[in-house]
């Protein structure tokens, strides 16, 4: 919610940044769990712990970032040429450092 709180507050190109993804453990990266964190998939939330009348709010907020795509973040891992280079080219689009450069798509598992 900070980050897009933000992101609505700055009014320009926002990227969020995973930062220290290096001191992970493999196993954390290759299993789909710093997936899970960058895509913001608030379909495993643990909602347990709130009151009631706050989950079907908590719910619909998670529905509405997921389906709209609001919050996502990039993993920067520095030990790794993959999300570096990954990061640059996401930051060169954002900032459209080189207007005639075709966009890509980027997607976590190429890394």
């Amino acid at each position: 919610m900070f980050s897009l709180s933000s992101m609505v507050c700055f009014d320009c190109p926002f990227i969020n940044v995973l930062t220290k993804c290096d001191l992970l453990s493999k196993e954390f990266k290759e299993n789909g769990v710093l997936e899970h964190f960058c895509m913001c998939d608030f379909d495993y939330m643990d909602l347990s712990r709130l009151p009631p009348r706050f989950r079907a709010m908590s719910r619909q907020v998670g529905a509405l970032l997921t389906d709209f795509n609001l919050v996502t973040f990039r993993p920067v891992d520095i030990e790794e040429v993959g999300y570096v280079s990954n990061l640059c080219s996401v930051l060169d689009e954002t900032l459209q450092v080189a207007d005639e450069a075709e966009v890509q798509d980027h997607d976590l598992a190429n890394n």
